[in-house]
């Protein structure tokens, strides 16, 4: 049986960067549109454009600290396991001897 499926590792629930992520370009790409029908100005579609593009800059920033933040806990998560299981055996080990 793996860690997982014992209970002994809880694998962590993912933040949804990628539908954030994914809105921002939806809201861009409607931006686009509107300013390619004509119903919005080359300045407006600018500044709604930098603003959008510096949100999506932050989310991603975010998003990869956070998956970093979670691989080192899953690690360290794993490592603390592990050694807890060697050192149960260790001591059952030293009861038979």
């Amino acid at each position: 049986m793996n860690l997982e499926m014992s209970g002994e590792i809880k694998i962590p629930k993912p933040l949804n960067f990628t539908k954030q992520l994914n809105q921002i370009d939806r809201k861009i790409n409607k931006l686009l549109d509107l300013y390619m029908e004509e119903r919005l100005s080359k300045d407006l579609l600018n500044t709604k454009l930098n603003d959008l593009n510096k949100k999506k800059e932050v989310l991603m920033k975010q998003q990869e600290i956070t998956e970093v933040s979670e691989v080192q806990k899953l690690l360290k998560t794993v490592f603390l396991t592990y050694l807890n299981a060697i050192r149960r055996r260790k001591r059952k080990l030293s009861i038979y001897s």
